[in-house]
């Protein structure tokens, strides 16, 4: 099939160019960095890094007929709002509830956790582990709510809520008392307050001020209130709360964030629910309000919203602040109230400290978000400003002995790039792929050596770090690694008051870096150090907040080299030439019917369904890429637009599992009723700074099995290779990875495989912009292969701009360097 190009305006599209504002797809945040994907090879020799303290292109058939290529646009049914990266929660677990009299505390910790022996009413012992503030003794009676697990065949109950059991009315309050609950009160105390408040002491027990008038000290009607609302109250504040419709483990959840003032909050302002509790979005907490009473125009219910609306689009969609305008349009949208009231709140949101209105953008930020923006541009003007340099003459000398002592084809645009990056105390290389970046960077850090300097080289993610490693041939790591979290200090161990020691740093893959990350590792640069950022900023922006490399680029304030000449090899030059037609904004092919090492499939019966697509897909990965002499479990990653629907990555990853890892009883494990095999590729899910494993990693698994948990119970885990770094698994922590045979093009960033199959259906097509398709044709090395609808595809070169990114990095750059 030739693809027949439209007419030129087809392809016409406007483009704002704003310091404030700019024109990107619209990714969701799982967390301020991406990570690695790529981990299914075998364990790579470690790259060394220590600080102290083969396919030519093949023909593929595309047998679409101009007229079956017409019966694939189909209307566009309405589509569920769906983020590209956003996790799909797992279903709420049905809890089980036992009853009984404690025989004796097993075990018990400061922080909480204890381990009892219950004797349940009308059965048997068993053991119940729960951390609570709750303490019980040998003889309470306990209710808790939880699920059964097994150790070496004995039942166990892990507690997710516990309770003390209470004789309802002021008979209960009084055993209460009585039972010895609260150190210092006995008998005749819960006599003398029982004596004087009668029936009316449920009222009293509630507040010290009451119980203080029945003659006992203020200090020991403080410890009573404090200890029924912290835990004898808690029966009859899980029914208040379960009326709202709230499952058991989000009443453990507020329990556990608000103890007993969680029903004032309720009480006062319920949608603070949506900022603190994971699981409850506005939606839910403003049903909460209104059930509780609360009106549709409530002062409190019309600024939460507005702190809630700022907070998901910035959150998710990689805005740094909005503009009013799109501020009072995306809450009003979720309070469906008149624009005047949004403005009012907004202004007494802005005045009560909780939205910053920046002159300098006009933008509305979050304060965190204003704080890293405004302190990343601050760092990178003083950088420019006072940075150090080196001379012309002598940064082209140790470039130009650089490039003869490593043997390097001479590009006389790497030369100056080099030169330019050496010389300045930041600076940054862009280019597309197969222009010599990584070449270039080589010929960097050779000649700083020259110069007696020490570089570090970083990258957001493993595997760029780890290719950045193999171009350059000087250790590499990722950012967070290379910034240290700290535990004790609570941030990161790098940072403005404790630099990193080296003088120079070269970062990678920059188009990745978010504007928070961008802040840390910007602080963490000497004063006497200087920087090197490199990237393609025609790639996605970062998943993150902000789109830190474009904006940099559009101030004109930092030195700019951009890399056009082509390097690579013939054997993979389709995929270069598919990604410049793309950024023209024209089909990858252009006319041509396949270009040599770059294919689009679009077989009509083979992408006629969800079901016969996924099969293709599966059948190209597991079948036709091993024919062509790569291997699909370390050479092939299939990406998607996508997380959800029939062709989203978690089908996809299904299926793939099946054809080429399937499980198997002796090395598969079952873990919150997913399975899991040695052999899978899986990816981390957030940063985890304990582990040590960061948003978008992506590993191998080891080993499975079965060992003790820390209530002595028996539960499955699984080991994931990292690139050399191994972390552990299990029931707690299980939702943190994901199978990863098939990934989103975002997850992708920074990651390079022999093989890149992209699915491209028309379903996607609301997530589909150059952008992206960018990203994920050039993600592939040797071999890519489009598989989807042809009109798909032309509707992704076409849209650039869907989505809008606000942000001010580079207008706070501009209105520096003219202040200075």
């Amino acid at each position: 099939m030739h693809f027949k190009r439209p007419p030129a305006e087809a392809f016409s599209y406007k483009n704002k160019a704003s310091g404030v504002t700019s024109k990107a797809s619209t990714p969701n945040n799982l967390g301020n960095n991406q990570g690695d994907l790529f981990g299914a090879a075998p364990k790579p020799a470690s790259t060394g890094f220590s600080r102290p303290n083969s396919s030519s292109g093949f023909g593929l058939k595309k047998s679409l007929q101009p007229e079956q290529h017409e019966d694939i646009s189909l209307p566009q049914a309405p589509v569920a709002k769906v983020h590209a990266s956003q996790p799909v929660a797992p279903a709420e677990p049905t809890l089980q509830e036992v009853v009984g009299r404690v025989e004796r505390v097993i075990y018990e910790t400061s922080d909480g956790y204890a381990v009892y022996s219950v004797k349940i009413d009308g059965g048997k012992s068993t053991t119940v582990a729960v951390t609570s503030n709750i303490k019980a003794k040998r003889g309470d009676r306990i209710v808790a709510k939880g699920q059964w697990s097994q150790y070496k065949g004995k039942e166990t109950f892990k507690a997710a809520i516990f309770m003390m059991e209470i004789a309802k009315g002021a008979k209960g309050v009084v055993a209460w008392l009585k039972m010895g609950s609260v150190p210092g009160v006995g008998k005749s105390t819960a006599e003398k307050i029982a004596k004087f408040f009668g029936d009316a002491i449920l009222e009293a027990v509630v507040d010290p001020n009451e119980l203080v008038k029945s003659g006992i000290p203020m200090r020991r009607a403080e410890a009573i209130a404090e200890a029924w609302n912290s835990n004898a109250a808690q029966p009859e504040l899980i029914e208040f709360l379960g009326r709202f419709g709230l499952g058991e483990m989000t009443i453990a959840k507020i329990i556990k964030r608000y103890g007993a003032a969680a029903r004032r909050v309720i009480q006062t302002r319920p949608w603070e629910l949506a900022e603190t509790i994971d699981g409850i979005g506005f939606a839910t907490a403003d049903e909460i309000a209104l059930d509780a009473g609360h009106a549709k125009d409530s002062p409190a219910r019309l600024n939460s919203g507005v702190r809630y609306a700022l907070d998901q689009k910035t959150g998710r969609e990689g805005h740094c602040g909005l503009t009013m305008e799109a501020l009072v349009g995306e809450a009003r949208r979720l309070l469906q109230v008149d624009e005047a009231l949004i403005e009012e709140a907004i202004i007494t949101v802005v005045k009560e400290g909780g939205i910053v209105d920046d002159k300098v953008t006009g933008l509305l930020y979050t304060e965190g978000l204003y704080q890293a923006e405004s302190r990343l541009a601050k760092r990178l003007l003083d950088m420019v400003k006072s940075g150090p340099r080196i001379p012309e003459e002598l940064a082209r000398k140790v470039v130009e002995e650089a490039v003869v002592e490593l043997k390097v084809n001479r590009d006389d645009s790497q030369v100056n790039a080099a030169v330019m990056a050496v010389m300045n105390p930041i600076s940054i290389i862009t280019g597309g792929p197969g222009t010599g970046k990584s070449t270039t960077q080589k010929v960097i850090v050779h000649a700083i050596e020259k110069l007696e300097q020490e570089t570090i080289l970083a990258a957001p993610t493993g595997r760029a770090a780890k290719r950045l490693y193999e171009a350059s041939g000087h250790p590499a790591s990722t950012c967070h690694r290379l910034l240290s979290f700290s535990a004790d200090k609570g941030g990161f161990e790098y940072d403005a008051s404790n630099p990193f020691p080296e003088d120079r740093i070269i970062i990678d893959e920059f188009s990745m870096v978010d504007i928070r990350l961008g802040q840390a590792f910007m602080d963490a640069v000497s004063v006497h150090a200087a920087v090197t950022i490199v990237g393609d900023v025609d790639q996605l922006p970062s998943v993150g907040a902000g789109q830190v490399l474009r904006d940099l680029i559009e101030s004109g304030v930092i030195p700019v080299a951009r890399l056009q000449t082509v390097h690579r090899q013939s054997g993979d030059s389709g995929i270069v030439v598919a990604a410049a037609n793309i950024n023209a904004g024209e089909h990858p092919l252009n006319g041509r019917d396949d270009l040599n090492g770059f294919e689009v499939f679009s077989d009509a019966k083979a992408v006629g369904d969800p079901e016969s697509f996924a099969k293709t897909v599966v059948d190209f990965m597991s079948v036709k890429v091993k024919e062509l002499g790569f291997d699909p479990i370390s050479d092939v990653q299939v990406l998607s637009p996508m997380r959800v629907g029939d062709l989203g990555i978690l089908a996809l990853n299904q299926k793939l599992k099946e054809a080429l890892n399937p499980s198997s009883n002796a090395k598969t494990v079952e873990i919150r009723k997913r399975e899991f095999s040695v052999g899978d590729r899986v990816m981390h899910l957030k940063n985890d700074y304990v582990k040590k494993v960061y948003n978008g990693e992506v590993g191998t698994i080891l080993r499975v099995g079965k060992r003790p948990n820390k209530d002595n119970n028996e539960e499955p885990y699984l080991v994931v290779d990292y690139s050399g770094f191994e972390a552990f698994y299990g029931p707690d922590d299980i939702h943190d990875i994901e199978l990863a045979w098939a990934a989103t093009v975002h997850k992708s960033q920074g990651c390079e495989f022999p093989v890149v199959i992209f699915v491209c259906p028309w379903a996607h097509k609301h997530m589909l912009t150059r952008n992206l398709i960018y990203t994920a044709v050039t993600r592939a090395k040797k071999l890519c292969i489009v598989v989807g609808h042809d009109q798909a595809v032309l509707h992704s070169v076409r849209t650039t701009e869907a989505n809008e990114r606000f942000t001010g990095l580079s207008a706070r750059l501009k209105e520096g360097k003219q202040a200075a």
